[in-house]
């Protein structure tokens, strides 16, 4: 079990993902989790998270196939 996890929601923000996802894999305090929520996204978004995920066994995605806004993704998949 991990102290924490980071929840990244990402929609068409795939430079953006790629810096952020790369500061997370090279941190140096590595108990934590990261959970990518892709909300639908229409670029290599995708892409960019499964290579990370390969590097990285922390990395999960949970990917949406229609773009719903990250307030409702959030809150559908992380409200308690």
């Amino acid at each position: 079990m991990s102290t924490f996890t980071v929840v990244v929601t990402t929609y068409n923000r795939e430079d953006e993902l790629k810096r952020c996802l790369q500061s997370l894999v090279v941190q140096t305090f590595r108990d934590f989790d990261v959970i990518v929520y892709d909300d639908g996204s229409t670029d290599n978004t995708d892409k960019i998270i499964t290579n990370f995920s390969l590097i990285d066994k922390r990395i999960k995605i949970i990917t949406n196939p229609n773009n719903i806004g990250t307030s409702s993704a959030t809150y559908r998949y992380f409200a308690v």
